[in-house]
């Protein structure tokens, strides 16, 4: 039988779980700014961000926060009514 984990164990396993799976594709490519088709392609997500980061040339965690930073840009434009500006 298997030993039941502690709320912190779990979270530590899941937390090095997570690096080890954004750890992939890290620190392969360079900085750069986002272009607009870019911005389309992450948004859409059509594509696992694992499939979308060669294409790009991005890693998986940069894609995942541009996504969130574009969503949390969204809503606030809607909640202030800048919708398009």
């Amino acid at each position: 039988m298997r030993k039941r984990l502690s709320a912190s164990e779990r979270h530590d396993r899941k937390r090095a779980e997570h690096k080890r799976y954004y750890a992939q594709t890290a620190f392969k490519y360079e900085r750069r700014r986002w272009t607009d088709d870019e911005d389309k392609l992450v948004l859409i997500q059509r594509i696992p961000d694992s499939e979308l980061s060669p294409i790009i040339k991005r890693s998986m965690k940069s894609i995942s926060n541009r996504r969130w930073r574009l969503r949390k840009a969204a809503s606030e434009n809607k909640q202030t009514g800048l919708a398009g500006e």
